[in-house]
């Protein structure tokens, strides 16, 4: 197989041009903060101190094998064994590893949990609370344990066998098959082509112990593993911890070696065809194989600049096929492309398209003409700055919120380093190396490499399309000849097509001056203006490259008369905003107007509330407030923009629906809002109802007049440099009435009394989902927004070791209670599974009984006492990101609720195996239990 598509030009220009301040042949510098090193007997460690969050700390173990080093008596038994780490360890038996995180306020799944890929398994404790130093020993005690010591007790592996089964069965859905079909050919005749990540069901319930045990002797060995920990840590102690910890590990004698994944090359396509009855896609994919740069290679400058060339031809490429997919005649519904690694040692361009049934192959054909434009021509000298600005701005942006970094971002560089030898850099030091690239490159070099796009060698095309009866479906032949025929065509030349005209002209604006400041609740500032508005302004720094804004009116959708509801569904909605540009710009000119400014502004018409919300750089702020404005005075209503984004919707829903989730979420949220026509579901007959009219006479009414409209901004502003800018584009925005808007009850009911719903819908892969809701009256406030999150915590313990782990009965239980003010003070609990038929009835019963239970004698006091403790550890963690900040406030301002004060002595309080047992009591006092089942039909 050929080297990179790019790496021969990227070596002509290092070879030819030279570089007068970098050398791409020269290894890229690694960050200077991170304690990085390799133990005698092989062991890879990372350690760097980082304060965000304090006194939390992540750890990881990482071992650099997956699904594909199994033998085939070791089917599914990579994933199969990240299970059995976590039940019995030598110094955690049983549980212990959970239960001893959970009382230190983890949660399993969230803050406990592993991952199992085709070539690397990681181990994670997240946000571990490093208030002493006897948690950090037990948290690298942990790994330790993982590294080489997990029991695998038989009798622990027959019992995790049917959670196995059940999240084999949870995963069965159409895009898993997809996928592994997809894998079947572009690795074939390769280790990856037959490996399915989960194993089959037959080998998961007759494999042999010994065959597990011998993967984990195998292949978790000191030389495969990496240790990492990133957080508010002494990191030369963690280090020294390290050493003597794990250095007690042997150096493995005679190890088996991992090998590379070698694909064999193909000279002439390779041809899959695609259908399933659930799917709700027709699409074809087109990838180009190459080889992947050799790890020893990836850390060098070169490595870099490879990239760089890839991601300017790739913005470039989805900015065409993007414009193209905006237009009204569009040959496709949208399309994709891309470079990335599909495995350690094999690279592709990615290229995919989806259409409408049975027009896959016209729409193909447009894809590879766009393609094919690329090869002759190249791109415009436009397109290209618009690109490489686009680049370098992500890079600045980077390099600005360095230090509000995370401990998760570190953690994600340390792995595909040891994993994949990507370089982990300061991203200041990768901001000016980029900087120095991209100063080196022009169009010539890029449309130089372009012409090698493709060749004829090494093509793989996937086809993907809903299997059903009349549905003509191409073959082979077909697919393949549009390459030939793309080949040989007429393709007139790219044209260059952009706007350096100003959004709008400020002078021209009014505005309303602040009348009043004041200082206001978490450190905000309030500012009224003389038209009555309210501001509420949070400076922060937690990251020195963000500001976000939220303007909230009452009203939403509850103003709105029924016909206009289909065209504000969620779906319908998200398409008009996606495609409608504002004022005479159209989105795709937009975009190009857009190009090196860091700026999302959109507006919002939620069920009571209705506003524009807005995310972005503290640079681009004015940009920001224009296009806010923009949108309540100027908004877009072209049907031909709209009706492109809009037939790619009625194109995919006749699909969708016959999808069964999609059937369950259809029939699960019509029960909870009892058939409400003000809430329709997405339906072609709903579809039939939608109109560009529509959505242009309800977003005008709720638009129109902003009186009483509260505004929040959060994030790194300068007060003094805000307020002109609040004040000339908030105050300017319309206000006709004095007493500005309200939202109104819509008389939704929740369900009521005791309900059954079971019923049947066809599915590829049998199982049961099953919906147990109950729903009351309960008012909203600190206390019992608090009661209800315990119980869902106590719940998630109690079903994870009833139904889970005992039975066997499913890969896991989702408990939501929630509780709200508005329209009406009530709650809803949902207690969600899906489960193997024959299995349903007696699921059902116990988590019915296990809310009886709870009611009649309380809840373990354990599980309380652990859901506290997460609340209380996880108070803090949220505090150092602007969206809480920015919720904080909106909770407070526009409802009156303080979900701040006493929050930890809130918690406390209520808290308690009496508090809960109280709770549950309310809950099933009320009489109302819906039992939603959906089972297979026959």
């Amino acid at each position: 197989m050929k080297r990179r598509l790019f790496l021969s030009v990227v070596l002509s220009l290092v070879a030819f041009l030279g570089f007068a301040q970098v050398n791409p042949q020269a290894p890229l510098e690694l960050d200077k903060k991170v304690l990085y090193g390799k133990l005698d007997n092989g062991l890879t460690y990372y350690v760097m101190h980082n304060e965000k969050p304090a006194q939390r700390a992540d750890f990881y173990i990482v071992t650099n094998v997956g699904a594909v080093q199994e033998t085939p008596d070791q089917d599914g038994l990579a994933h199969f064994l990240e299970h059995m780490c976590f039940n019995g360890t030598k110094h955690f038996p049983g549980k212990g590893i959970i239960s001893y995180m959970e009382s230190i306020g983890c949660a399993f799944g969230e803050n406990i949990n592993a991952g199992t890929g085709y070539e690397m398994t990681s181990y994670m404790l997240n946000n571990v609370p490093v208030t002493r130093e006897g948690i950090i020993d037990s948290s690298l005690l942990i790994l330790f344990d993982w590294s080489a010591f997990v029991t695998n007790d038989p009798a622990e592996i027959d019992a995790e066998r049917g959670v196995i089964l059940e999240e084999k069965r949870t995963r069965d859905t159409y895009q898993w098959r997809q996928q592994v079909a997809m894998m079947k050919i572009l690795f074939k005749g390769s280790a990856l082509e037959n490996v399915s990540l989960i194993g089959s069901e037959e080998n998961l319930k007759n494999f042999k112990p010994e065959s597990l045990v011998n993967f984990y002797k195998t292949w978790y060995r000191p030389d495969m593993q990496s240790i990492i920990v990133v957080g508010d840590v002494d990191a030369e102690a963690v280090v020294g911890k390290i050493k003597n910890l794990f250095g007690q590990l042997p150096k493995a004698e005679n190890p088996k070696a991992k090998e590379p994944v070698v694909v064999p090359d193909n000279t002439t396509p390779l041809v899959s065809i695609f259908t399933d009855k659930e799917n709700n896609t027709t699409g074809v994919m087109l990838a180009v194989k190459s080889p992947a740069i050799p790890m020893q290679y990836r850390g060098l400058g070169l490595a870099m600049l490879n990239d760089l060339m890839e991601s300017l031809v790739s913005a470039m490429v989805n900015e065409r096929l993007s414009d193209i997919a905006r237009k009204a005649d569009a040959p496709f519904l949208n399309a994709s492309f891309g470079f990335g690694n599909l495995s350690n040692d094999l690279h592709a361009l990615i290229a995919d398209v989806s259409s409408k049934d049975g027009e896959a192959v016209p729409a193909f054909t447009a894809l590879m003409t766009e393609l094919e434009r690329v090869r002759r021509y190249g791109f415009t000298p436009d397109e290209f700055d618009r690109a490489k600005t686009n680049i370098l701005k992500r890079y600045e942006r980077s390099m600005n919120n360095a230090e509000s970094r995370q401990n998760p971002q570190f953690v994600d560089m340390f792995i595909s380093h040891f994993t994949q030898g990507e370089p982990y850099m300061d991203p200041e030091y990768a901001y000016n190396t980029v900087q120095q690239y991209l100063a080196m490159l022009s169009p010539d070099m890029v449309n130089m490499a372009a012409k090698q796009l493709y060749g004829d060698n090494n093509i793989v095309l996937f086809y993907t399309a809903p299997e059903r009866e009349g549905l003509a479906v191409p073959t082979e032949a077909e697919l393949t000849a549009v390459l030939a025929a793309v080949k040989n065509a007429e393709i007139e030349a790219p044209k260059a097509a952009v706007s350096n005209e100003p959004l709008m002209d400020p002078s021209t604006l009014n505005g309303s001056k602040v009348k009043k400041e004041e200082a206001g609740e978490f450190g905000t500032t309030v500012w009224t203006l003389e038209n009555g508005m309210q501001v509420i302004v949070k400076p922060t720094e937690y990251k020195k490259d963000e500001v976000m804004v939220k303007t909230v009116a009452n009203g939403g959708r509850s103003v709105l008369a029924d016909e206009l509801m289909p065209s504000f569904e969620s779906n319908v909605f998200a398409i008009y905003l996606n495609d409608s540009g504002v004022s005479k710009f159209p989105e795709s000119q937009l975009k190009k107007m857009l190009t090196g400014k860091v700026v999302g502004v959109a507006p919002y018409i939620g069920e009571l509330e209705h506003g524009v919300s807005a995310s972005g750089s503290p640079k681009d702020m004015e940009t920001m407030m224009q296009l806010m404005y923009l949108y309540y005075t100027q908004p877009r209503f072209e049907a031909s923009e709209f009706e492109a984004g809009f037939n790619q919707l009625k194109a995919i829903v006749p699909n969708i629906l016959k999808q069964p989730n999609m059937v369950f979420s259809k029939a699960l949220q019509e029960a909870m809002l009892s058939n409400s026509p003000r809430r329709p579901f997405l339906s072609e007959e709903m579809l039939d109802k939608v109109s560009i009219e529509n959505i242009k006479k309800g977003y005008t009414q709720l638009m129109a007049d902003q009186t009483g409209l509260k505004v929040y901004i959060t994030g790194n502003v300068n007060l003094d440099e805000l307020k002109p800018m609040v004040e000339k584009y908030i105050g300017s925005l319309p206000t006709l009435s004095r007493k500005g808007t309200s939202w109104v009850d819509e008389g939704i009911q929740s369900p009521k009394g005791i309900q059954k719903n079971h019923f049947t819908t066809p599915m590829e892969t049998p199982k049961t989902s099953v919906a147990i809701i109950y729903t009351g009256k309960m008012e909203k406030n600190l206390e019992n927004d608090i009661r209800m999150s315990v119980l869902n915590n106590v719940l998630d313990q109690l079903y994870t070791k009833t139904i889970r782990e005992d039975e066997g009965g499913t890969y896991g239980v989702s408990t939501m209670g929630e509780v709200s003010g508005e329209p009406k003070p009530e709650f809803a609990l949902l207690i969600i599974f899906d489960t193997e038929v024959a299995k349903a009835a007696k699921l059902i019963e116990l988590a019915k009984q296990g809310l009886k239970d709870i009611a009649q004698n309380g809840p373990n006091a354990e599980y309380v006492t652990k859901a506290r403790e997460n609340m209380i550890k996880s108070f803090p963690e949220r505090q150092i990101n602007n969206g809480y900040w920015h919720n904080l406030a909106y909770q407070y301002y526009s409802h009156g609720r303080n979900n701040y004060k006493d929050y930890v002595e809130t918690v406390e309080k209520v808290a308690t195996p009496e508090s809960i047992q109280k709770l549950v009591q309310e809950i099933l006092s009320q009489g109302n239990e819906l039992e939603l089942v959906m089972n297979p039909a026959e």
